[in-house]
């Protein structure tokens, strides 16, 4: 999705905060970051609202509606 301009969520995760996530936490890694990313804290992932927007973006959402509950 990078090739077609998709933009994850940018969250700031602080070196002691990722450690100790990785090391607590079976499913915490920081591995499939790169060190660019992992140096400046700053970590982009996908979430729904990026989603979202990209499926918009590229004509790609047929409807979008929230399930109460």
């Amino acid at each position: 999705m990078k090739n077609r301009n998709f933009q994850g969520t940018v969250v700031r995760i602080w070196f002691f905060e990722s450690v100790f996530g990785a090391l607590f936490k079976d499913n915490i890694t920081f591995s499939d970051h790169t060190e660019e990313e992992r140096g400046k804290g700053l970590y982009e992932f996908v979430s729904e609202k990026a989603l979202v927007q990209y499926l918009r973006q590229e004509n790609l959402l047929a409807d979008n509606f929230e399930i109460a509950g």
